[in-house]
């Protein structure tokens, strides 16, 4: 008998929780919302980040610097997206893709084509291969390959 009373038990609170039951339930709390992750600067670029689609390479996506404009090259089987001044030398933010679509190169020029900062090197795969740093001089401070020396 005590087996049915307790069925009879259960089945009234499933009917309370049903109904809305007590008022005394609280409410579940909401999931906190994930933080946008960092993004990686090692992370190799793809060309679609830079293209407005049906347009061309746009110039704001590209962070070309002012009086330069977007431009797309191909030279020794590569794709190169670059800023260029009005007499075609780059200025800014360069990227060169290889064959298959995947990044192969990212850095930046100075006025007068020069190297600057760091540049980045990715193999077909994606994988980093080299970081290169370039002073506001375009002279090359030092090479490294990762996992090879420390940062």
């Amino acid at each position: 008998m005590s087996v049915m009373r307790e069925a009879i038990a259960l089945l009234a609170m499933l009917g309370l929780a049903a109904c809305g039951g007590s008022t005394a339930q609280k409410k579940p709390t909401p999931a906190p919302k994930p933080k946008p992750a960092k993004p990686d600067p090692d992370a190799a670029p793809q060309l679609s980040q830079f293209v407005d689609e049906g347009k061309g390479l746009s110039a704001e996506r590209m962070r070309c610097p002012e009086a330069t404009r977007p431009r797309m090259v191909f030279t020794t089987g590569k794709l190169i997206a670059r800023c260029e001044d009005t007499d075609r030398k780059p200025v800014g933010p360069v990227f060169h893709f290889h064959k298959g679509g995947a990044a192969a190169i990212a850095g930046t020029y100075a006025a007068g084509a020069k190297q600057v900062g760091t540049w980045r090197h990715w193999d077909a795969a994606g994988t980093l291969i080299a970081i290169e740093e370039y002073s506001d001089e375009g002279k090359l401070l030092r090479s490294r390959r990762p996992g090879t020396a420390k940062p």
